[in-house]
C-alpha cells in the first residue's frame, strides 16, 4: 500500500525573506524556526515598530522591493501594537504593496487586524503547511498590487507625498532626553507607568526624580513602578525621595499624608522626618525649620527631636554657629520652651565657647547612649498585592492645589489609619544630671499646645 503523499500546494510561496516584528525573544525563535520551515531563507528579526517602519521607507525610497519580502507581526511591539504598525505602513504611498502577515494566539482580532492593513491573520497554533498556503495566497496578491502601483507611478511620472507617514512616524520616536524638561520627563514616564511599560517608563522618571520641581510625584510614580514590578526593596527609597521634595516644596499636608503611609509600612524604621530634620539643619534651611519641627512633633517626641537637634548641630564644621541658627530660627513665641531646652541642652549658658562646646559633645554623647523612645501605636498596613489597571486620572497626590492629599486616591499606597501623636516621656526622678532625652514637664504640656496650634496653622495656609 502506498504511502499517503504530503498536501499539494495551489501554486509556491514566492517569500524568500522576512522581517519578524516581536517584544518577545523566545517568541522569535519558533517563528523564525516556522518560517524556514515553510521555505522563507532569510528571517530578520526587530523588536520596535519605528525601526521597522523606518527600514521599509528607506528600501522603497530607493528602488521599489521585489515582491519576495514579507513582514511577520506579532500583536505588541515595544513601541506600539501591530494594528498601529499596520496602519502606519499603510501611511506610506510606496508600501501599500509590502504583504503583511499578523500572527495572534487569540480569536477575536481578525477583523480589527485586517481593517487596519493586514493582509492575512494566522492564529496559533499552526503548521508550516498553514503557513504555506497563506504565503501563497499573500504572494499572490503582493504581485498584483506591486504591478499596479508600478502602473501608477509610471503614468504619474511623479514620486508620491509621503509626509502623512513622516509625521505619523515621528509621534512614535520618544524625545530626545537630553534636552527634555523635567515636566516633560515625568509626563512621559507616567504614561509609559501607565500602558505598565517599565522599561521604557525609568529613565524618564529617574531623570524627573533628580529635579526639585518633580521629584516628589517622580518618586512616588517610581515607588509605583517598582512595586509593580516586584521589587519591594527600591520602594521605600523612592518613597523617602517623593518626601524630600514635598518638604523642599513646602507642600506640608501632602508630607504629612505620605509620612503617615511610611511609618505605617515600615514600622521598624526610624521616622523619615528626623533624617529630614538633620538635612534641613545641615543644608541652612532656616526658613522650613519651624514648620518642619512642628511636622515632625506629630510623630516624634519631643526628646527625639532635641536629640536630631543636637546630632545635626553638632556634626557641623561649627557647632556653635549650627545652634545660634537653630535658635534663630525657632525665635518665636511659640517655640520659645523649646529654644531654652535645646540651650540648656546644648549648654549655651555654661560660659566661653570652648566650655559650650564641650557641653554640646557630653549632650550628644548621652543622646546616644539612651534608646529613642517608641510610638504609642504604630500604625499598619499593606500595600496592594498587584498594580492598579491604571493611575487615576488627576490624583490629589500630584495637584499642587490640594495641600491634603488623601494617599487612597493613588490607589497604591492606602493608609489604613492615624497615628496617636507621641509619648510623653516622663521626667527623671531626684537627679540633677542633664539628660537630652528627658525634658521638663512643664516644656512637654507647652508643646502639645503647639503641636495643635502649628496643625491649625497650616491647615488655614
Amino acid at each position: 500500500m502506498a504511502s499517503p503523499s504530503p498536501p499539494r500546494l495551489d501554486a509556491p510561496h514566492p517569500f524568500q525573506s522576512a522581517l519578524l516584528l516581536t517584544a518577545l525573544n523566545t517568541n522569535a525563535s519558533i517563528d523564525r524556526a516556522v518560517l524556514r520551515a515553510a521555505g522563507v531563507r532569510q528571517v530578520r528579526v526587530a523588536a520596535t515598530g519605528v525601526d521597522a517602519a523606518r527600514y521599509l521607507a528607506q528600501r522603497v525610497s530607493k528602488v521599489l522591493p521585489p515582491s519576495t519580502e514579507l513582514v511577520v507581526c506579532l500583536p505588541s511591539l515595544t513601541d506600539m501594537g501591530a494594528a498601529d504598525f499596520a496602519a502606519l505602513v499603510r501611511l506610506h504611498p510606496l508600501l501599500g504593496y509590502m504583504p503583511l502577515l499578523a500572527i495572534i494566539a487569540e480569536q477575536g482580532q481578525e477583523i480589527a487586524l485586517k481593517q487596519s492593513g493586514f493582509n492575512a491573520v494566522l492564529i496559533r497554533p499552526f503548521t508550516a503547511v498553514m503557513l504555506q498556503r497563506i504565503l501563497a495566497h499573500m504572494g499572490r496578491e503582493a504581485r498584483a498590487t506591486r504591478t499596479e502601483l508600478i502602473t501608477s507611478l509610471r503614468r504619474e511620472g511623479t514620486v508620491p507625498n509621503h509626509q502623512a507617514f513622516d509625521r505619523k512616524l515621528q509621534e512614535y520616536i520618544p524625545p530626545d532626553r537630553a534636552t527634555m524638561t523635567a515636566e516633560d520627563s515625568y509626563r512621559i514616564g507616567r504614561e509609559l507607568t501607565r500602558e505598565r511599560r517599565w522599561d521604557e517608563a525609568l529613565p524618564y522618571l529617574q531623570k524627573a526624580a533628580a529635579d526639585g520641581a518633580t521629584q516628589a510625584e517622580a518618586c512616588l510614580t517610581l515607588a509605583a513602578l517598582w512595586k509593580a514590578r516586584g521589587e519591594k526593596g527600591k520602594i521605600r527609597t523612592c518613597l523617602l525621595g517623593a518626601l524630600q521634595g514635598f518638604l523642599e516644596k513646602g507642600a506640608w499636608g501632602k508630607a504629612d499624608a505620605l509620612t503617615r503611609h511610611i511609618a505605617a509600612e515600615y514600622p521598624d524604621q526610624p521616622n523619615p522626618l528626623l533624617r529630614e530634620l538633620e538635612r534641613c539643619v545641615r543644608t541652612g534651611r532656616r526658613d522650613d525649620l519651624p514648620d518642619l519641627a512642628g511636622l515632625a512633633l506629630e510623630y516624634v517626641t519631643e526628646a527625639e527631636l532635641i536629640d536630631t537637634l543636637l546630632k545635626a548641630c553638632t556634626a557641623a564644621p561649627d557647632a556653635e554657629s549650627s545652634l545660634n541658627s537653630v535658635l534663630d530660627a525657632l525665635r518665636g513665641d511659640e517655640w520659645s520652651d523649646l529654644t531654652k531646652a535645646l540651650a540648656r541642652a546644648a549648654g549655651r549658658d555654661a560660659g566661653p565657647a570652648t566650655k559650650r562646646r564641650g557641653w554640646l559633645r557630653r549632650a550628644l554623647g548621652l543622646a546616644r547612649r539612651t534608646p529613642p523612645s517608641k510610638k504609642a501605636d504604630a500604625v499598619t498596613g499593606d500595600l496592594p498585592e498587584s498594580m492598579p489597571d491604571e493611575f487615576p486620572d488627576e490624583p490629589e497626590v500630584f495637584s499642587s492645589s490640594a495641600d491634603k492629599p488623601d494617599l487612597a486616591d493613588l490607589n497604591v499606597y492606602p493608609p489604613t489609619g492615624k497615628p496617636t501623636g507621641p509619648v510623653i516621656v516622663p521626667l527623671d526622678q531626684g537627679t540633677d544630671e542633664l539628660r537630652p532625652s528627658r525634658l521638663p514637664g512643664p516644656l512637654g504640656d507647652a508643646l502639645t499646645v503647639i503641636r495643635g496650634t502649628r496643625r491649625l496653622y497650616r491647615s488655614a495656609k
